[in-house]
Protein backbone atom coordinates (compact mmCIF):
# COMPACT_ATOMS: atom_id res chain seq x y z
CA UNK A 1 0.00 0.00 0.00
CA UNK A 2 1.58 3.72 -0.96
CA UNK A 3 2.38 5.85 1.82
CA UNK A 4 -1.04 8.29 2.81
CA UNK A 5 0.27 12.22 1.86
CA UNK A 6 0.68 13.94 5.14
CA UNK A 7 -0.70 16.94 4.37
CA UNK A 8 -4.82 17.06 4.61
CA UNK A 9 -6.59 17.09 1.35
CA UNK A 10 -8.72 20.16 1.32
CA UNK A 11 -12.03 20.92 -1.66
CA UNK A 12 -11.77 24.65 -0.57
CA UNK A 13 -9.46 26.55 -3.02
CA UNK A 14 -6.71 28.72 -1.52
CA UNK A 15 -6.84 32.08 -2.46
CA UNK A 16 -3.79 32.62 -3.78
CA UNK A 17 -4.98 30.37 -6.53
CA UNK A 18 -8.45 31.45 -6.62
CA UNK A 19 -6.81 34.94 -7.45
CA UNK A 20 -4.57 33.55 -9.71
CA UNK A 21 -7.65 32.54 -12.00
CA UNK A 22 -9.27 35.50 -11.81
CA UNK A 23 -6.41 37.43 -12.55
CA UNK A 24 -5.80 35.57 -16.04
CA UNK A 25 -9.77 35.80 -16.53
CA UNK A 26 -9.75 39.54 -16.12
CA UNK A 27 -6.39 39.65 -18.58
CA UNK A 28 -8.31 37.57 -21.03
CA UNK A 29 -11.68 39.89 -20.81
CA UNK A 30 -9.25 42.71 -21.68
CA UNK A 31 -7.32 41.63 -24.51
CA UNK A 32 -11.09 40.16 -26.18
CA UNK A 33 -12.41 43.67 -25.52
CA UNK A 34 -9.62 45.44 -27.35
CA UNK A 35 -10.05 43.04 -29.93
CA UNK A 36 -13.59 43.93 -30.27
CA UNK A 37 -13.22 47.52 -30.05
CA UNK A 38 -10.71 47.88 -32.91
CA UNK A 39 -12.29 45.22 -35.50
CA UNK A 40 -15.93 45.42 -34.44
CA UNK A 41 -16.32 41.58 -34.52
CA UNK A 42 -14.86 38.86 -32.84
CA UNK A 43 -13.19 36.28 -36.08
CA UNK A 44 -11.26 33.46 -36.31
CA UNK A 45 -7.53 34.12 -37.32
CA UNK A 46 -8.39 32.99 -40.75
CA UNK A 47 -11.53 34.81 -41.42
CA UNK A 48 -9.24 38.28 -41.01
CA UNK A 49 -8.59 38.26 -45.05
CA UNK A 50 -11.54 39.40 -47.34
CA UNK A 51 -11.79 39.69 -51.07
CA UNK A 52 -9.79 40.00 -53.23
CA UNK A 53 -6.17 41.07 -53.75
CA UNK A 54 -5.18 43.62 -56.73
CA UNK A 55 -2.80 40.40 -57.58
CA UNK A 56 -5.37 38.24 -57.97
CA UNK A 57 -7.47 40.98 -59.84
CA UNK A 58 -4.73 41.52 -62.41
CA UNK A 59 -3.88 38.16 -62.83
CA UNK A 60 -7.22 37.68 -64.80
CA UNK A 61 -6.06 40.42 -67.42
CA UNK A 62 -9.15 42.86 -66.83
CA UNK A 63 -9.82 45.44 -69.44
CA UNK A 64 -8.94 49.27 -69.09
CA UNK A 65 -11.65 51.71 -70.00
CA UNK A 66 -10.51 54.91 -71.74
CA UNK A 67 -14.11 56.81 -71.41
CA UNK A 68 -15.74 56.32 -74.68
CA UNK A 69 -18.79 57.59 -75.21
CA UNK A 70 -20.28 54.77 -76.96
CA UNK A 71 -23.00 53.98 -74.09
CA UNK A 72 -22.55 50.34 -75.37
CA UNK A 73 -18.94 50.01 -74.92
CA UNK A 74 -19.45 51.48 -71.24
CA UNK A 75 -22.41 48.67 -70.49
CA UNK A 76 -20.25 46.40 -71.94
CA UNK A 77 -16.84 47.24 -69.73
CA UNK A 78 -18.94 47.08 -66.77
CA UNK A 79 -20.24 44.15 -67.26
CA UNK A 80 -16.92 42.72 -68.21
CA UNK A 81 -15.61 43.86 -64.57
CA UNK A 82 -18.07 42.36 -62.62
CA UNK A 83 -17.84 39.46 -63.98
CA UNK A 84 -13.97 39.50 -62.47
CA UNK A 85 -15.63 40.48 -59.44
CA UNK A 86 -17.42 37.57 -59.36
CA UNK A 87 -15.14 35.22 -60.32
CA UNK A 88 -12.28 36.38 -57.46
CA UNK A 89 -14.88 37.65 -54.47
CA UNK A 90 -13.75 41.23 -54.14
CA UNK A 91 -15.52 43.21 -51.71
CA UNK A 92 -17.77 46.46 -52.25
CA UNK A 93 -15.18 48.73 -51.78
CA UNK A 94 -12.27 46.55 -53.81
CA UNK A 95 -14.92 46.74 -56.95
CA UNK A 96 -14.33 50.66 -56.35
CA UNK A 97 -10.91 50.79 -56.23
CA UNK A 98 -9.51 47.87 -58.79
CA UNK A 99 -12.82 49.09 -61.35
CA UNK A 100 -11.26 52.58 -60.86
CA UNK A 101 -7.51 51.28 -61.79
CA UNK A 102 -8.64 50.07 -64.74
CA UNK A 103 -9.56 53.90 -65.50
CA UNK A 104 -7.59 55.36 -68.03
CA UNK A 105 -7.47 58.57 -70.18
CA UNK A 106 -10.16 60.61 -70.07
CA UNK A 107 -12.16 58.51 -67.87
CA UNK A 108 -9.70 58.58 -65.14
CA UNK A 109 -9.79 62.16 -65.67
CA UNK A 110 -13.66 61.91 -65.14
CA UNK A 111 -13.44 59.58 -61.97
CA UNK A 112 -10.68 61.77 -59.97
CA UNK A 113 -13.07 64.72 -60.00
CA UNK A 114 -16.00 63.07 -59.58
CA UNK A 115 -15.21 61.11 -56.32
CA UNK A 116 -14.24 64.37 -55.00
CA UNK A 117 -17.69 65.79 -55.96
CA UNK A 118 -20.15 62.58 -54.68
CA UNK A 119 -22.50 63.62 -51.96
CA UNK A 120 -21.50 60.70 -49.48
CA UNK A 121 -22.62 61.29 -45.62
CA UNK A 122 -20.07 61.47 -43.12
CA UNK A 123 -19.18 58.34 -42.59
CA UNK A 124 -20.76 56.56 -45.51
CA UNK A 125 -18.61 54.28 -47.87
CA UNK A 126 -18.09 54.58 -51.64
CA UNK A 127 -20.06 51.37 -52.71
CA UNK A 128 -19.97 49.58 -56.29
CA UNK A 129 -23.77 50.90 -56.24
CA UNK A 130 -22.34 54.64 -56.00
CA UNK A 131 -20.10 53.83 -58.43
CA UNK A 132 -22.43 52.70 -61.07
CA UNK A 133 -24.39 55.64 -60.81
CA UNK A 134 -21.84 58.17 -60.92
CA UNK A 135 -20.17 56.33 -64.33
CA UNK A 136 -24.02 55.50 -65.97
CA UNK A 137 -24.57 59.17 -65.11
CA UNK A 138 -21.57 60.19 -67.67
CA UNK A 139 -21.38 57.43 -70.07
CA UNK A 140 -24.79 55.64 -70.33
CA UNK A 141 -26.94 58.50 -69.65
CA UNK A 142 -30.57 57.99 -69.25
CA UNK A 143 -31.77 58.95 -72.50
CA UNK A 144 -29.45 57.17 -74.67
CA UNK A 145 -30.49 53.79 -72.30
CA UNK A 146 -34.30 54.89 -73.06
CA UNK A 147 -33.30 55.40 -76.72
CA UNK A 148 -32.07 51.41 -76.65
CA UNK A 149 -34.91 50.31 -74.87
CA UNK A 150 -37.12 51.54 -78.01
CA UNK A 151 -34.63 50.69 -80.39
CA UNK A 152 -34.85 47.30 -79.03
CA UNK A 153 -38.64 47.15 -78.53
CA UNK A 154 -39.38 48.00 -82.21
CA UNK A 155 -36.52 45.61 -83.91
CA UNK A 156 -38.34 43.15 -86.45
CA UNK A 157 -36.63 40.11 -87.64
CA UNK A 158 -39.20 39.30 -90.66
CA UNK A 159 -42.60 39.56 -89.82
CA UNK A 160 -41.70 38.41 -85.68
CA UNK A 161 -40.81 40.98 -83.40
CA UNK A 162 -37.93 40.10 -80.59
CA UNK A 163 -40.67 40.47 -78.09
Amino acid sequence: MPPRNSTPFSLEPKSESLEGVLSAIRSLAEVVEKHVSTSGTVKPKDAEIEGCTIEQFKKLGPPSFLGNLDPTKAKSWIMQIEKFFDVIGCTEVQNVSFASFMLKGEAEHWWRSTKKTLPLEEYEILTWRIFLEAFYENYFLESVQDEKEVEFMELIQGNKTML
